[in-house]
């Protein structure tokens, strides 16, 4: 069975893809807030202005993770998967960027 992650870290890969982030000096968290999302044991991802070099330079394809919106191996082969656990409290989806 093929995991898949949820669609906010997939929006994060989007980002990071189409819109350049990483050259905005900017910070992409996305997370479900009660602790995970889906099938898997993340709540999200985060992506930074490294997010993309380290792919690189792991050998990872950011393109093909997002064509197979499957960006769960992805994000965890970086360590950049977000597992809280559960929070017993589902609120709301969280998005948050910071830019410097």
């Amino acid at each position: 069975m093929r995991i898949k992650l949820n669609p906010r870290a997939r929006h994060a890969l989007t980002t990071l893809t189409h819109y350049g982030m990483i050259t905005l000096g900017a910070l992409l968290v996305a997370l479900a807030t009660d602790g995970g999302d889906g099938p898997t044991d993340a709540a999200g991802a985060v992506v930074s202005t490294t997010t993309y070099q380290r792919a690189r330079d792991l050998g990872l394809d950011v393109a093909a993770a997002l064509a197979r919106n499957d960006s769960y191996p992805f994000f965890d082969a970086l360590g950049d998967l977000l597992r809280p656990g559960s929070t017993h409290t589902n609120v709301n989806d969280l998005a948050l960027v910071v830019v410097v």
